[in-house]
């Protein structure tokens, strides 16, 4: 028996601990530099941003924000909402763009979190309706891998997110941070 997978057109994929440890980094960096407390960064204003750099227009779009983290991790620190099964498992919200809902997954105990977000992406690569492909992984731990999966996804439009410039390839690339910035206000 198959088993049928319901994707959006588009997906945004993310790293928890890597995009939570980013955005401390950040806030961190600006409270130093300005003397001001930052809110935590929303998600959904995040979201929003990566979506627009990522090329998407109109207001009926779907998306599905795709949260893979390791089975300890159980909320963000600088991000809300910050519960992951609580707060956002099977959630929507809706902007100007259409409608996004939030699904996290915990990668199993037998298996590393790289993997298991290397392996989310080729399947999702693999799923006919989906069009749009957003990815903030960690770049410096498994950032070679990433390019060549990405490298490989043909009739979908990819765009990896990372806090340094990365080497051209068949993928989009655009600094993180602007669209953190945006969502710590």
């Amino acid at each position: 028996m198959e088993k049928s997978i319901n994707l959006s057109e588009n997906i945004i994929l993310i790293d928890a601990e890597y995009l939570d440890k980013t955005v401390g980094g950040l806030s961190d960096f600006i409270e130093r530099q300005s003397g001001k407390r930052l809110p935590k960064a929303d998600l959904c204003m995040w979201a929003s941003c990566v979506l627009l750099d990522a090329g998407v227009r109109g207001n009926e779009n779907n998306t599905q924000i795709v949260i893979i983290h390791d089975e300890q991790t159980k909320t963000f620190s600088h991000i809300v909402p910050s519960v992951f099964a609580d707060e956002m498992n099977r959630k929507a919200f809706t902007d100007s763009l259409g409608e996004c809902t939030l699904n996290e997954f915990s990668a199993p105990s037998y298996v590393e979190k790289e993997h298991f977000l290397l392996d989310s992406l080729s399947l999702i690569a693999e799923t006919q309706e989906v069009k749009r492909i957003i990815v903030a992984a960690d770049d410096e731990t498994y950032g070679d891998k990433l390019r060549e999966i990405a490298g490989e996804i043909s009739e979908k439009e990819v765009t990896l997110l990372s806090m340094t410039p990365m080497m051209p390839g068949k993928y989009r690339h655009d600094i993180l941070g602007f669209s953190l910035l945006k969502a710590l206000g």
